[in-house]
């Protein structure tokens, strides 16, 4: 019945201003809902001990009927130690104000008690990002890691972590995740933002370091604009930036040697053609991105960035980054997420790239000249892989050969083939079926640890691979497979060439124990798939699964 615009706000004012119709004033939540959220926070809908109980109406008066505070005060309890409620509650939030600023000294609160000095500097470090803004959490990650925010331990990685810093921000309430609909079929793709009141929060608590403060003497800096060269110039304060944001303009050539002590270059849109080989002088660069800029090469300079741990190249529809990356790139021994996402179907990887022994990241390998790096995959430090053929003439029998020697380790986590010109799927992939009749089918299982797998434009391919009894296995695509046909019991792992006799098991039975962790399934484009066969098929009882 046409087209209606909703407009929310804690202002009173911008309401009567904007409203067609009476507003509509939201009334705070009662005690008893702010006790329920404040439960479920600190508790996870376990049983709220008996001290606690007996503090109810205080901690509920504290929370003055506002959603975050009753979240806010839950998980501060939720990421300490119970000896320590108690004190947090009689010494911190039963001395807090009640006034109009009381929920800015709860999330101050929140931050003091945050575990470690860590911690708050990652929290501190979202101050540098737009209100509202929404990060990739693995991008985050990355960023904290290139900062020096996060220091290895014998027994974790610095992605490890990191993540667990996320993760406490996310039960204190200082940070939200959100569901991003372009990518939320995606299980392992997170996005958090920011509550407006923990923004502010986050600003004043690195208010000395804050690029909207004082950019001169900040750590982060943002151009965007094609007349900052002069304004570069003249100011020798930006030596100190450890974080520069460029944005949608040229480069000069000899301009990043003045970012000397620089930890991250994201070069966003950007349209100059070449990146300066001064880029070679950031010795301390950690992180560089490169996304939907005009830059058609790398430069061998870029080879020196010893220290180098994230290179992020997102190419637009009409960006080529070139035929080749550099020849150098072995001597990046410190790069640990290689992240590609490019239209480039030539691309190819140079040699000696298994020197790369940190690498954890692969997300585009060119299948072809490349395929020497065979070495590479086989590591059992990289997790995320990704292959990917060219374009030209090229005979089915080698495509199926190659990608049957480029078996991967058995501890990836992420896998994705696209474009392959094979008539079938290489028997690493395809025989990842185990019988059920065995005492441990996880044992057996190919790829246990797989928990993502996406197959696209494989467009030869007859049959899906035998994926049924992969353990780990939480989101699947198929894409663009036009000759399949039919997707039938060999899918689910337990075909009889595979396991003999199935008379023994009913199919409710087989069933139980099929796709176990699976999450997602996504089928795209299959334009020839007419059926779709169920357990017990040959005898046509069966239909679903």
């Amino acid at each position: 019945m046409g087209n209606w615009i909703l407009v929310t706000t804690r202002k009173l004012k911008v309401a009567s201003i904007v409203a067609t119709h009476p507003t509509y004033g939201l009334d705070i939540l009662s005690d008893d809902d702010c006790w329920s959220i404040f439960k479920e926070k600190a508790f996870a809908g376990g049983e709220v001990p008996k001290e606690l109980e007996e503090l109810r109406n205080n901690i509920t008066k504290r929370c003055q009927g506002l959603p975050l505070a009753a979240c806010v005060i839950g998980g501060l309890l939720r990421i300490k130690r119970k000896e320590g409620w108690l004190p947090i509650i009689e010494s911190g939030l039963l001395h807090l104000s009640q006034n109009e600023n009381s929920i800015m000294q709860l999330l101050r609160l929140s931050f003091d008690h945050l575990p470690t000095a860590s911690v708050k500097k990652c929290f501190a470090y979202l101050s540098n990002f737009e209100k509202d803004f929404v990060l990739d959490k693995q991008l985050l990650i990355q960023l904290w890691m290139a900062e020096g925010f996060l220091q290895a331990s014998d027994d974790d990685e610095l992605e490890d972590i990191g993540n667990s810093h996320y993760h406490i921000l996310l039960e204190s309430s200082l940070l939200e995740e959100v569901i991003d609909y372009e990518n939320c079929l995606d299980v392992d793709v997170r996005f958090g933002k920011m509550h407006d009141f923990v923004f502010d929060l986050a600003r004043s608590v690195s208010r000395s370091d804050s690029a909207r403060e004082d950019h001169y003497q900040s750590r982060y800096l943002v151009l965007n604009s094609s007349g900052v060269e002069a304004e570069v110039n003249l100011n020798d304060k930006f030596t100190s930036v450890s974080t520069l944001d460029w944005l949608k303009s040229v480069m000069p050539g000899d301009i990043l040697a003045k970012f000397r002590y620089l930890r991250i270059l994201r070069l966003l849109a950007v349209t100059s053609e070449v990146l300066p080989s001064s880029i070679s002088k950031l010795i301390h660069l950690r992180l560089l991105e490169i996304s939907y800029s005009r830059i058609r090469a790398l430069p061998e300079s870029i080879c020196k960035l010893y220290n180098l741990q994230t290179l992020i190249i997102l190419e637009s529809g009409d960006q080529r980054i070139g035929m080749e990356l550099p020849k150098g790139m072995r001597n990046l021994i410190n790069l640990r997420h290689l992240s590609f996402f490019t239209f480039d179907s030539e691309l190819q990887m140079p040699k000696g790239m298994g020197q790369l022994t940190s690498l954890q990241t692969l997300q585009f390998f060119n299948v072809g000249k490349g395929a020497q790096q065979a070495d590479l995959l086989k590591k059992p430090y990289v997790d995320d892989l990704g292959f990917q053929w060219g374009s030209g003439n090229r005979e089915d029998d080698n495509d199926e050969n190659v990608l049957e020697g480029l078996q991967p380790h058995p501890n990836l986590h992420s896998l994705r083939i696209r474009n392959y010109n094979g008539g079938r799927f290489p028997q690493w992939l395809m025989n990842m079926a185990v019988c059920m009749n065995s005492m441990d089918a996880s044992s057996s299982t190919r790829l246990n640890k797989l928990v993502k797998l996406r197959l696209r434009y494989c467009k030869m391919c007859t049959e899906v691979p035998a994926l049924g009894l992969l353990p780990s296995l939480q989101f699947l695509e198929l894409k663009g497979l036009e000759n399949l046909k039919c997707i039938g019991p060999s899918f689910y792992g337990i075909a009889d060439d595979y396991c003999g006799s199935r008379s023994s098991r009913g199919s409710g039975e087989w069933s139980s124990n099929l796709f176990p962790a699976l999450k997602t399934l996504k089928l795209v484009n299959m334009p020839n798939l007419m059926e779709w066969l169920g357990l017990g098929s040959r005898s046509n009882t069966n239909r679903r699964w």
